[in-house]
């Protein structure tokens, strides 16, 4: 049976103006939860805008995207904060060429970052503005497998804290770690240290150095500086990167 042309009408105006109404039921929703899941109101700081006119200037995004936008030549940087760290971040900033050792980034080809000439103040800022970017709620985005597995570390746990501690001690001016190389090499690359060493052993080696080898040129930083739950958050950060970098068991047993 045909509609009359009033019933058509009136469906007509009843679907619009109900599509209208949940149009701006959903608009009024995204409002009310944008200002929390962005965590803009107290994530938007100077040096955080700072940042983002330094991405913005420098055309970040001509090669990394961000929130799932920008190009894809290289890395998503939405959650690069957590995952790489800020130490890292600036390291790889302000002189990328150190970051690229060993012959995997040798081969022809690769794809690696320019040195921009960024200044200190600069990096600090961008930081900052990745700083505000991994604190957005993205739903889960980018997903893990576009994420680096080997520099990955969930935020909030033992591994996290002892990076922090890692990087406050700044153990990587004598260590190499992770393929990055120390910048005054004096003592053993660390990426792999769990599995070569007995823990028992690393533990009495952070606390005194000088126990096992007298000559040691690592400094002893004492209860005050480094507390012992402190040292034990260093040995699950080890524990991790010997782990996601594919290492062999915890070594057991004696030195």
């Amino acid at each position: 049976m045909a509609l009359k042309r009033s019933t058509a009408r009136n469906i007509f105006i009843a679907g619009s103006f109900l599509c209208f109404v949940g149009l701006l039921a959903l608009t009024a929703d995204f409002h009310s939860v944008v200002a929390e899941r962005t965590n803009e109101k107290e994530g938007l700081t100077e040096d955080v805008l700072r940042g983002k006119d330094v991405w913005e200037n420098y055309n970040c995004v001509n090669c990394h995207g961000r929130l799932g936008e920008g190009a894809y030549y290289a890395p998503d940087l939405t959650k690069a904060y957590s995952r790489m760290g800020p130490g890292w971040i600036k390291h790889m900033m302000l002189d990328p060429a150190v970051a690229y050792w060993g012959p995997e980034w040798n081969q022809v080809g690769r794809r690696k970052m320019p040195k921009l000439g960024l200044s200190d103040q600069e990096a600090d800022d961008v930081i900052a503005f990745l700083r505000f970017l991994d604190g957005i709620d993205t739903n889960g985005w980018p997903p893990p497998e576009s994420s680096t597995p080997s520099t990955y570390i969930q935020p909030g746990t033992d591994a996290w804290a002892g990076k922090e501690v890692f990087e406050r001690l700044q153990c990587t001016l004598c260590h190499p770690m992770n393929g990055q190389p120390a910048l005054n090499p004096m003592g053993p690359d660390l990426t792999f240290v769990v599995s070569r060493l007995p823990i028992d052993w690393i533990r009495t080696e952070i606390r005194t150095p000088q126990a096992d080898f007298a000559a040691s040129p690592m400094p002893n930083f004492g209860e005050e500086l480094l507390p012992n739950d402190e040292i034990e958050l260093v040995i699950e950060y080890l524990k991790h990167t010997n782990r996601a970098l594919g290492g062999k068991n915890i070594a057991q047993g004696g030195k």
